[in-house]
């Protein structure tokens, strides 16, 4: 099995339009050729949210325009940039057998296969651009844990429930975690780990016991360590320009290991 995870595409209104000096729509579309040359045995594609900047129908629109030739299916969940009302009546529900799914957009909710079950989370409607995860959410996550008990579990979600040491982006995380903290608890053997976006950095860890990764944004990054300047309406994120890259997921049985691809690098090839 193996799948591939991208995030925080941030896709504009109109496909030529840049965002910080970048065309999200002409990175998506270099990600995509490095996949079908290097990646197109992939099982399926994960987009985890942010897929527009301002969640206009156009941006959606282009992207499906963008991946309409692409072999791979494709799954999406929104983000805070997004707008779940349009994903959900623009883009077919998929929540079934993975031998069922096909070439497309789909937004996600389950895939399940004979020994692993991959769960899409939504963790929009926080206040401004944190995140939520309200007792409904968890109670529908703790029905699918439970019926899949005798498989691995991955999560997918866009916001992570922690603080991580960007003091920019810890303000926007999943506030108050609470319910999905409680359903992680109770069902934490089954889970193997969490896929995440937001950031717009490179980061691995461990919440509750449980390791995550979150994968940097096709389109803009996040500075480390500086904080934001300005408060309320005048908040300004640190951004910069370094590489972007995404995840490639390989699961052998009762193992999984996590590579990433860095695609626009140009970098000189050797032999030791």
């Amino acid at each position: 099995m193996k799948f591939l995870h991208f995030s925080d595409l941030h896709l504009c209104k109109n496909r030529s339009d840049l965002l910080y000096g970048i065309n999200p729509a002409d990175r998506l579309v270099k990600a995509l050729r490095h996949v079908q040359q290097f990646h197109k045995d992939a099982n399926f594609l994960v987009i985890t949210g942010d897929l527009a900047n301002y969640g206009e129908k156009s941006a959606y629109e282009d992207l499906s325009s963008i991946f309409e030739n692409f072999s791979i299916p494709v799954i999406i969940i929104p983000g805070n940039h997004d707008n779940p009302k349009l994903i959900d009546d623009i883009f077919p529900i998929f929540d079934g057998k993975i031998q069922d799914l096909k070439k497309g957009i789909w937004l996600g909710k389950e895939i399940r296969s004979e020994k692993d079950c991959f769960i899409f989370l939504d963790s929009t409607g926080g206040v401004g651009h944190s995140g939520a995860f309200p007792i409904e959410r968890a109670q529908d996550l703790d029905r699918r844990l439970t019926e899949n008990a005798d498989r691995h579990i991955y999560l997918f979600l866009h916001h992570p429930p922690l603080c991580l040491g960007v003091p920019s982006m810890d303000p926007i995380r999943l506030q108050d975690p609470f319910y999905l903290q409680s359903v992680i608890e109770k069902h934490r053997s089954q889970i193997r780990c969490l896929f995440m976006g937001h950031l717009h950095r490179p980061i691995k860890g461990s919440w509750r016991g449980i390791p995550f990764v979150i994968v940097r944004s096709l389109a803009h990054q996040v500075e480390m360590n500086e904080p934001p300047k300005g408060d309320g309406g005048q908040w300004q994120i640190p951004g910069n320009d370094e590489t972007p890259e995404y995840n490639v997921i390989t699961i052998q049985k009762e193992n999984f290991y996590v590579h990433s691809e860095r695609f626009l690098e140009k970098t000189r090839k050797f032999w030791l």
